[in-house]
């Protein structure tokens, strides 16, 4: 994500030129279309039936179904066993839910008043967030033709108060705290000089939160976590780390993992 004009040609390089014109040839579709789909908004429900499960068993989250509806924008997927939800949807509500359940803190009841996304997908954690009441500060950090999709992803869904950022993105005081930083599936997909220049942000938010895979392009991302995590454990910056697998995606054979810190 980084500028730098030695950064190293990723895999990303070669999506981002799809995608770019997958949602300018379909505006009003883009969600359906291959690339787009396969990395930002996939149709497969298997890998998300745990996290459904799991969900349903709250007292709670019955009742804020129809608030996260996915609506038309973007002609999301619809699933059927989630009660018409997307699969993202419910990947990102679970999330949310993970973050509190291991860190305390919930962003949905305003417990932080600032969330600092790394990637941020389509803008659909933001729109959730908001749906839910989430009235503090939203910065999603990324590529600028994802800034774009965000842009227009969260203004159709009426969300206009969220700050758009190109990597190397600049905290000079940090944010404003209670802060927290989320980097799902997005680190873990970056050239290890990306991740270098990102970890001097880490000590400025109260709270992180991973998701990654075992490998990418070429990087260890159990190396690389397993390292961090010891950063961040031994720097003092964070009281406690916990780095755990992610059962519910590797009951499904697929590996994915979890880092909190605060």
């Amino acid at each position: 994500m980084g500028t730098d004009a030695k950064r190293p040609v990723t895999l990303w390089d070669g999506y981002l030129e799809k995608i770019e014109r997958e949602f300018k040839d379909k505006p009003t579709t883009y969600l359906r279309r291959e690339t787009i789909s396969r990395c930002l908004h996939p149709e497969y429900w298997h890998w998300y039936e745990g996290y459904w499960h799991e969900l349903k068993e709250t007292n709670w989250f019955s009742k804020i179904i129809p608030k996260i509806a996915d609506g038309s924008v973007g002609n999301p997927h619809s699933c059927e066993m989630f009660a018409g939800l997307s699969p993202t949807t419910v990947g990102h509500m679970y999330q949310l839910h993970m973050i509190e359940r291991h860190m305390g803190v919930s962003i949905i009841d305003n417990q932080v008043r600032h969330v600092t996304e790394i990637g941020g997908g389509y803008g659909n954690t933001c729109r959730i967030a908001r749906r839910l009441g989430y009235v503090g500060e939203w910065t999603i950090v990324d590529f600028p033709i994802m800034l774009e999709i965000q842009r227009q992803y969260l203004s159709d869904n009426g969300i206009d108060d969220v700050d758009l950022e190109v990597f190397p993105f600049t905290e000079p005081e940090g944010p404003t705290s209670p802060s927290i930083l989320i980097a799902v599936n997005s680190v873990n997909e970056m050239p290890m000089c990306d991740r270098r220049e990102l970890e001097g942000a880490y000590p400025h938010f109260d709270y992180l939160f991973f998701s990654h895979n075992n490998f990418f392009d070429g990087i260890s991302n159990i190396e690389y976590f397993y390292n961090l995590k010891q950063v961040l454990e031994g720097g003092g910056m964070f009281r406690h780390v916990e780095w755990m697998p992610d059962f519910c995606r590797q009951k499904r054979g697929t590996n994915h993992w979890f880092l909190f810190a605060q």
